[in-house]
Order: C-alpha cells, then sequence, then structure tokens
C-alpha cells in the first residue's frame, strides 16, 4: 500500500553508476558525477523466476506462485558522445587528455577493458604524423568482466541496483543523434523514497552536447586515419553494432552474502560474447579497389563467405589502431576533430552476410548482416574516445 499520494512523472528519472570495489558489494559515495544524462529508461524492478506450488485439495482454483531468484532489469538508451577534456596533459603536449565518458561504468561493467593514455598515444594520423590521446574500451575477457552499482532515480522513488553486468547495441542513424543502449541485470532491492544528496541535476555529463551523424562529422566503413576520401563503401545510411554479451544469474548455496538484503548469494555472471550488426548502404554495381596498398574486395565477391573485410591486415601490428568502421566528430570540411567529443569505433575483422534489398526516399538500399570477429583473441570491438585538438 502507498505511503503517500504524491505522483511520481516518468520524465523526472535519470540514473547514477559507479563502479564496485568488489563485485556484488555496493559502490559507496555515489553522487552526481556518477549521472548518466539517459534518453529513455525502461525498467522492470522486479524480475523474478517462480515456482507455482501445485498441491492437492479437494476443490479446484489457482496455486500461489513462489519466487525463487530475483533481480532487476534496466534498459538505459543513451546519446553517444565524448565525456568533454581536461586543460592539457602532464607534460603539455600536442593534445588535450579526454575526461570519462558519462558511461564509463556501463561499459566497462559490459566487459570492455578500459585504457587510459599514459604518454603514448593509442592513436597516430598518417595525415598529420602527431598523436591522438584518448581513451580506448575494448571487448575483453568475460571472466574478469567489472560490476558496478546502478542507482535508479524515478522521481521521488530510489532503487539501488548491485553487482550489474548486461550489454550493449550501438545505433548510427544518419541525420539523427548516434545512441548507445544499454541492457543491465542486477541483484534486486526494494525501492525506497528520495535520497536529497541525487537530486537537482547532473554535474559535468549535461554540459557534453552530441554531434548528429552526418556527412560532415561522421565517417562510416572508411578510413579512420582520415588521410583519404575514399571510404570502402561509398554511401552509409544506418550501422548498429551490438556487442552480444551472455549474462547469466548465478546462485551457489553456501555462499550466501552478508551484503545482500536476503543475503542470497546471487550474481550476474558473464559467460560468452557473439558481437554482430547491420548496415544499410545505397545499392551500386561494386568493384574492387585498393588503398594504402591493402585490396578491399567488392561486396558481391565476399558476402557469405565467412571472409573478412576488410583486411584484417590493415590493422598495424604492435599498437593500438583499431580497423575503421566509425569515425564520429571528426569535421570533414575543416578537417578538425571536435575536443572531448571525438569517437572512433574500430574493429579487426568484420564478415558481411547477404545483403537484402530495400529504400530509402525511393533510392535503392542494401542491407546486410554483421559479424565482428576476433584477431588476436578478445578484441572484436573498440570504442576510443579522443582528446583535444592540436596546438597550432
Amino acid at each position: 500500500m502507498a505511503i503517500t499520494n504524491r505522483k511520481n512523472l516518468t520524465r523526472k528519472s535519470g540514473i547514477f553508476a559507479k563502479l564496485e570495489d568488489t563485485s556484488g558489494t555496493a559502490a559507496t559515495g555515489i553522487d552526481r558525477s556518477n549521472g548518466v544524462v539517459c534518453r529513455s529508461i525502461d525498467a522492470t524492478p522486479l524480475e523474478a523466476e517462480t515456482v507455482e506450488r501445485e498441491i492437492l485439495r479437494p476443490f479446484v482454483g489457482a496455486f500461489s506462485e513462489i519466487t525463487t531468484r530475483s533481480t532487476t532489469a534496466l534498459t538505459i538508451t543513451v546519446d553517444l558522445m565524448g565525456g568533454g577534456r581536461k586543460s592539457t596533459d602532464s607534460n603539455n603536449d600536442a593534445y588535450d587528455v579526454p575526461e570519462d565518458p558519462q558511461i564509463d561504468a556501463l561499459l566497462q561493467a559490459c566487459g570492455m577493458d578500459k585504457a587510459y593514455n599514459d604518454g603514448t598515444a593509442l592513436l597516430t594520423t598518417t595525415a598529420t604524423g602527431n598523436d591522438i590521446r584518448g581513451i580506448r574500451y575494448r571487448t575483453g575477457d568475460p571472466g574478469t568482466a567489472k560490476t558496478c552499482t546502478i542507482i535508479y532515480k524515478l522521481d521521488n522513488i530510489i532503487q539501488t541496483v548491485v553487482g550489474c553486468r548486461g550489454t550493449f547495441v550501438l545505433n548510427f542513424a544518419q541525420g539523427e543523434l548516434p545512441s548507445i543502449e544499454f541492457t543491465m541485470l542486477g541483484r534486486f532491492a526494494r525501492p525506497y523514497g528520495t535520497n536529497t544528496a541525487l537530486g537537482g541535476s547532473f554535474s559535468a555529463a549535461s554540459q557534453i552536447v552530441p554531434i548528429p551523424f552526418n556527412s560532415r562529422f561522421s565517417t562510416a566503413a572508411g578510413d579512420i586515419f582520415l588521410d583519404t576520401t575514399a571510404p570502402f563503401i561509398d554511401c552509409v545510411h544506418n550501422l548498429s553494432i551490438d556487442v552480444g554479451n551472455v549474462n547469466s544469474i548465478r546462485e551457489c548455496i553456501n555462499k550466501g552474502n552478508a551484503n545482500d538484503p536476503d543475503g542470497s548469494g546471487l550474481e550476474i555472471i558473464m559467460t560468452d560474447r557473439q558481437s554482430s550488426g547491420s548496415i544499410e548502404i545505397d545499392a551500386a554495381v561494386f568493384t574492387e579497389s585498393t588503398d594504402d596498398n591493402v585490396t578491399y574486395p567488392d561486396i558481391w565477391s565476399i558476402a557469405g563467405s565467412g571472409r573478412p573485410f576488410p583486411s584484417p591486415a590493415r590493422r598495424d601490428a604492435g599498437n593500438m589502431k583499431p580497423e575503421g568502421l566509425i569515425a564520429h566528430g571528426y569535421d570533414v570540411v575543416n578537417k578538425t576533430w571536435t575536443p572531448g567529443n571525438t569517437i572512433i569505433i574500430g574493429a579487426p575483422a568484420i564478415t558481411i552476410g547477404p545483403p537484402s534489398q530495400g529504400e530509402i526516399e525511393t533510392i535503392a538500399t542494401y542491407s546486410s548482416d554483421l559479424r565482428l570477429l576476433p584477431q588476436a583473441g578478445n578484441d572484436e570491438l573498440e570504442i576510443h574516445f579522443l582528446g583535444g585538438a592540436p596546438k597550432p
């Protein structure tokens, strides 16, 4: 029974996410700096597994259900954008260092390993020869995936979800704002009243403005080093990437957790990953092309063949350059990075499925499924958040 007549508005919702020092133990010190500005939140406050207590009796009727395991599920859609930049790096070098993106904890709880720039460039552009400072998130070993605590605030209602792991989908659609949709699962905890410390607006995340996915600020299926104007696919309309994590609920007898309100040893474990995606492009007569001494076969010769496209040889050995998939936030007119808000999506080996025909504004298109393959192990997807711009 409700204890108040106050109505809680879904528009006044938000989440706060922070990595846990000990998996399954609630993170402490969560405040507005951990806020994530969301486009939408779809919550299942109590997702229960139940058994029916079927018994014999001298009459008919329904049987009661008993909950055996309780979790909370959150689907969180966020604009894909950088986290801004720090003033300068410690060496006062050519590029500013980026701040962590607001989705840092969520990415790591989805099995993405994080690497800061430690003075060595994460990326090098062959166009300028200058270093680009950034933060890289790369698919990692599912067995070492971190967990996070998510505080879900629904107006006057607070729910703290502990031990969260999840998966995500990246969506790029021409003329729209790119987004990343997280599906997170954690241990259930009873919602409670408002926490005034989390009230008001978010501190830093709301200061960054997302960039539309368009021909000026985005390059898709092209050269992420941006020293050529010839992508290997001429016109891309839509692209999505699903990291494809498989998460399971696991509970062991004799593993009760005193930090869990119901004392259970329930945890969310990541057991597998099958990364995939889809792409929609203009229908055309495709031909073989060559760029930087790498030959790109036409789509018809490799669709459904299982052979990676583009060639994994494009990825330089011994460094952190990702294969080109999306470069977003680079101004192709002025040839400049958007300071603190340039994102590069990379994958070392991609296979393309047989195309199906469609149309956009009566123009014929081809749509194909994608598979992202590991090349050196746990490296099928990379997300780079770049820092500032070169000094004059």
